[in-house]
């Protein structure tokens, strides 16, 4: 048998140098002041067996009263010179300090911590003088009898609400403060370790601060966070600060603890309140080396951690609580979809449970591309093509239809490709086109943008979908996009559903509203419902072909921006586009396996973006103009070209004079669409005092200086050839 090692995880931990509470019996309040030892009793066994004890301990250890952080409301701190001495007893503990406390006494409260741990010969991490200090994960070495050491990597930080940013609570390149949880670099740090070492055990973890008695793990953006840990190379994610026991999940080949609850804590308690288990685990990971190699292996030894029950001391479970702790996580694992079971065992700390992973198929092909590969009847044209085609039949143009987007014009010998309202202009891009039909999966794969070849084996159904919006191929707005759906409540009609729905988004131009009832309302009779209709109570209808949009410009991975900007750029002159990636993990740095170009569009929606369901409104509108006025000179319209229209024509009627088709509600909904984008552009060139003349509701005039810019929803005339077929012809 080799070596074998034991770290010990803790969640919360507090001892409190105060009464712990009013109502505590006072004998109790005496104890835990004058024999501070007595609440870490029962939990010797584990701390003693353990080479590491990791505690997150919350509070400021001050040796001077010092003022607090202003405006926080609940500030915790401690007595050094009894706690300290204490804990230096145990020389095992390790103190994990990322938390909502350790900085409850600002910059000078966090330098003198750290002047007493190391007074007290006290090891620690998640604090720091500076955030250079912190960068780096904590690294432990086993040694092995013959020479093969293990490097085990921990993580750490808070993740926490955007208040803590006002309270400088985070260390900063010159000032000190607790690490920050940034998904981000961490998982860039994850994935260069592993890719120097395929044996290291790499730990995260997180301290969440406001979900006190909550299930964290239906928080879909701490799902997707400790997912992408483990996707980009992590062992294992152990995070606490919930004050409970949150699900397990044996994910891929890591294993999370979503929070493992509190530990040893000075405080009353809310389980009985909450209607929570009163149960946290310490999650212990066994190190061992055996065969000439090291193994690791996580489990979990549930403890009794309401006060009101153990008279504030802590006690591991007996077999009835274990059984009772190891029932919840398996309905919480069904309840979550986490295909997670669990085993029961006893050794000499206590009983302890190990999680393992659910025998359950998986599916083996992702049909999310099946669409783009799939050839169907050529008479099934894209709407948004067969207007352009038809205006340029109007000039007796020849044209030859690759598929049901794509065709090619032959402009008195010029071949010009077009995909819907976009133009393929250049000898390169159309030379492409005419040789191929898939010409956005032939470019990609051609520039090594992304490898569009589908592993059959992976399972990508869990893969989430963004829209990046493009700009003079900048990437200016990302937005997840999720189906829109409207749910029952078994009284009141579809239509008033819908307007319940809409309040949701904060409109300020009238337009935008009825151009999301439109789509809607027709997208919803092709399914056969009615707006009278009375929807059931807690039904779910999705929208078809509609989809909402988070906005995650700040927070997702910057690979993921580069790769919709090179494929933007592929077809020049796209001066406004849109791409849509399917992502693992928005997380994580992209590579071969964990995303796929689904789209280039050059007609993006950009209401989404200003109006989003989730974020910040972004008014890329202004962006685009901006865009299109630095290079007004090179685009614009000569007024001498453009007054006989301005002069001469009166606004238009949209309903009587742009062409509709009445069986199609799928051709009107576009026109509204791209209504409603001109309209935001044509609002901020108002508001900047341009003048704009309106042809159409959707083709407008603007004046700039002496020149003149001619808008169709978001593309402005980029050329005088252009520009002067627009201004001869009203109805182009």
């Amino acid at each position: 048998m080799g070596k074998k090692f034991l770290i010990s995880f803790a969640g919360d931990t507090y001892l409190g140098h105060k009464p712990s509470t009013v109502d505590a019996k006072e004998e109790i309040s005496v104890r835990t002041i004058e024999d501070r030892q007595s609440q870490l009793n029962a939990m010797m066994p584990i701390i003693k067996a353990s080479k590491y004890c990791m505690m997150n301990y919350e509070a400021s250890i001050l040796s001077n009263f010092q003022e607090p952080v202003k405006g926080k409301k609940y500030i915790k701190n401690d007595d050094p010179a009894t706690l300290l001495k204490l804990l230096n007893r145990h020389e095992s503990v390790v103190l994990s300090l990322s938390n909502n406390h350790t900085a409850d006494y600002g910059n000078s409260g966090v330098m003198d911590t750290c002047k007493k741990l190391k007074e007290y010969n006290i090891k620690y991490f998640g604090i720091g003088e500076n955030k250079g200090k912190l960068s780096n994960p904590e690294k432990l070495v086993f040694h092995g009898e013959e020479g093969e050491d293990l490097e085990i990597f921990i993580f750490h930080g808070l993740f926490a609400k955007e208040i803590y940013d006002k309270y400088n609570y985070y260390a900063t390149k010159t000032t000190p403060g607790v690490s920050k949880l940034d998904p981000v670099e961490i998982n860039s740090s994850i994935q260069k370790i592993r890719k120097k070492s395929k044996n290291a055990v790499i730990i995260v973890t997180p301290h969440w601060t406001g979900f006190q008695y909550k299930n964290i793990e239906k928080t879909p953006a701490v799902k997707e966070m400790v997912r992408s840990f483990i996707d980009s190379g992590a062992n294992y994610v152990i995070g606490h600060g919930t004050r409970i026991t949150n699900s397990i999940e044996y994910y891929k080949e890591g294993i999370i603890a979503y929070s493992i609850g509190n530990f040893v804590y000075n405080t009353r308690g809310s389980y009985d309140k909450a209607g929570i288990l009163p149960y946290g685990v310490v999650a212990g990971l066994e190190i061992c080396k055996g065969n000439h190699e090291w193994n690791s292996e996580l489990a979990f030894y549930p403890i009794v951690v309401d006060n009101q029950k153990t008279g504030y001391m802590p006690r591991f479970t007996n077999q009835k609580e274990t059984l009772e702790l190891k029932k919840s996580l398996e309905m919480k694992s069904k309840e979550y979809e986490f295909d997670t079971a669990f085993e029961l065992f006893k050794d000499d700390i206590s009983y302890f449970i190990k999680p393992r992973k659910n025998k359950v198929g998986i599916s083996s092909f992702d049909e999310v591309f099946s669409a783009m590969n799939r050839n169907e009847d050529i008479q099934n044209k894209n709407p948004n093509s067969l207007l352009i085609a038809d205006e340029l039949k109007k000039f007796s143009y020849k044209l030859s239809w690759y598929n049901q987007s794509i065709f090619i014009a032959d402009l008195d010998g010029q071949y010009i490709g077009f995909k819907g309202a976009t133009i393929f202009d250049t000898a390169h891009v159309t030379e492409k086109l005419l040789k191929k039909q898939k010409l956005v999966k032939s470019l990609l794969e051609e520039e090594n943008i992304v490898t569009t070849q589908r592993d059959k084996n992976k399972n990508t159904e869990n893969y989430k979908k963004y829209r990046f919006l493009i700009v003079k191929g900048k990437v200016i707005a990302v937005g997840e996009k999720i189906p829109a759906v409207i749910i029952g409540n078994g009284k009141d009609s579809l239509r008033e559903l819908i307007d319940r729905y809409l309040n949701k988004f904060n409109f300020d131009i009238a337009l935008i509203r009825g151009w999301k009832i439109n789509k809607i309302t027709s997208n919803l009779k092709k399914s056969g419902y009615d707006q009278k209709d009375i929807i059931e109570l807690d039904k779910k209808i999705v929208i078809g072909e509609i989809f909402d949009v988070s906005d995650v410009t700040e927070s997702i991975h910057p690979g993921y921006k580069e790769i919709a900007e090179k494929a933007a750029l592929l077809i020049e002159g796209l001066g406004v586009a849109g791409v849509d990636i399917l992502i693992e993990s928005k997380l994580v740095s992209p590579n071969e396996g964990n995303y796929q170009v689904a789209q280039l569009t050059s007609q993006p929606d950009i209401v989404s973006h200003r109006y989003p369901i989730k974020g910040k409104s972004r008014n890329v509108a202004n962006v685009i103009l901006g865009e299109t006025i630095k290079l007004a000179n090179e685009w614009a319209i000569k007024k001498n070209s453009c007054m006989t229209i301005m002069e001469s024509t009166e606004p238009s009627d949209y309903d009587s004079k742009l062409p509709r088709n009445q069986n199609s509600t799928f051709e009107t909904g576009s026109k509204v669409r791209s209504i409603a984008s001109g309209e935001l552009i044509r609002n901020e060139y108002i508001k900047l005092g341009k003048e704009v003349k309106e042809i159409t509701r959707n083709f407008f005039l603007v004046k700039n200086k002496e020149n003149y810019l001619a808008h169709f929803a978001t593309f402005s005339s980029k050329t005088s050839q252009t520009g002067n077929l627009i201004l001869k012809n009203k109805e182009l």
